[in-house]
């Protein structure tokens, strides 16, 4: 079974990115990884050789206590991004092609609302559209 982990939600300086950011919009770095088991230093394994994202982690929120609602990939991905379980969105089946209920809309767009840039530069498989 995979176990997805979030390694961090973060307060950083992302201005370089694209001007600053209105006040009171914390700056907000999610990075996500999937299918790896905690394989990191900064999850405590021993032979794992991962400075930067050790460093990273120091700083940032770690998530100790994060596990897969969907022991699959894409309806793992659908949980973690709507923050609703795959059961109940009907996402539970590998590449099935689910449409979300109007009330539901997926983190990422509910920071583009607030006025974030999101970017997702490799993920689309979320049973969903």
């Amino acid at each position: 079974m995979s176990r997805f982990l979030f390694i961090a939600l973060a307060c950083l300086s992302l201005s370089w990115v694209r001007g600053a950011e209105p006040p009171g919009l914390p700056n907000i770095v999610w990075i996500n990884c999937e299918d790896l088991d905690p394989w990191i230093g900064a999850y405590g394994h021993p032979h794992a050789d991962t400075p930067n994202l050790d460093r990273f982690a120091k700083e940032a929120y770690r998530f100790d206590n994060a596990f897969a609602t969907a022991p699959i990939c894409a309806p793992a991905r659908s949980t973690l991004i709507t923050g609703h379980y795959a059961t109940s969105l009907g996402s539970q089946h590998l590449r099935c092609e689910v449409t979300l209920p109007d009330f539901v809309r997926p983190f990422p767009t509910r920071l583009r609302e607030l006025g974030y840039f999101v970017t997702n530069d490799s993920k689309t498989d979320y049973n969903f559209s």
